[in-house]
């Protein structure tokens, strides 16, 4: 195996084993719980200028990068969800 294709294997290893580890806190209603209170407490579902703050950009900025933040792992979440889904419609059930 030459160097290149070790840490390609490298790091297909790594991709199998992160998207399986997203796949169960998908699957873990205390990781739900825990995700639904980081949204509501860095305002995911708020705008990101507020006249609060007198419309400051960089407060805004500082929102936006929470949101990204959330965002990226509501998508890796739906890809775990997803991930188990197919695995569920994959693996046959039963030996008949």
């Amino acid at each position: 195996m030459t160097p290149a294709e070790e840490i390609e294997a490298r790091r297909k290893d790594r991709v199998a084993r992160l998207n399986d580890a997203w796949a169960d806190l998908a699957a873990s209603p205390s990781f739900k719980l825990v995700m639904e209170d980081a949204q509501i407490h860095f305002g995911m579902f708020k705008e990101s200028f507020l006249p609060t703050d007198g419309f400051n950009p960089h407060a805004a900025a500082q929102r936006d990068g929470q949101k990204s933040v959330l965002a990226h792992f509501a998508r890796r979440l739906a890809r775990g969800v997803a991930l188990t889904e197919d695995e569920a419609v994959s693996k046959p059930t039963s030996a008949l």
